[in-house]
């Protein structure tokens, strides 16, 4: 009985300490929910970058297959 109206003393010298300074008692909640967005930060960046390497290798591919030579003779051919 001892046991549980220490805890309880406790419980709310606790709850009458965050309110007098102003302690944010869900704050380990937050910081790990932070730590959970950076996590999908990396994510969303190593999609980023893989979209990234799809869109050069296919502007790679189309200009590969260009005949550069002919694209400057038709576009000389029609200056003045």
């Amino acid at each position: 009985a001892d046991q549980e109206k220490d805890a309880e003393v406790e419980g709310r010298h606790a709850d009458k300490q965050a309110e007098l300074y102003n302690l944010d008692q869900d704050h380990s909640s937050k910081v790990l929910s932070m730590q959970e967005d950076d996590t999908e930060i990396e994510m969303e960046a190593e999609y980023a970058r893989k979209l990234q390497e799809e869109i050069n290798k296919e502007h790679e591919e189309t200009y590969k297959n260009i005949y550069w030579n002919v694209a400057l003779d038709h576009v000389q051919s029609k200056e003045p």
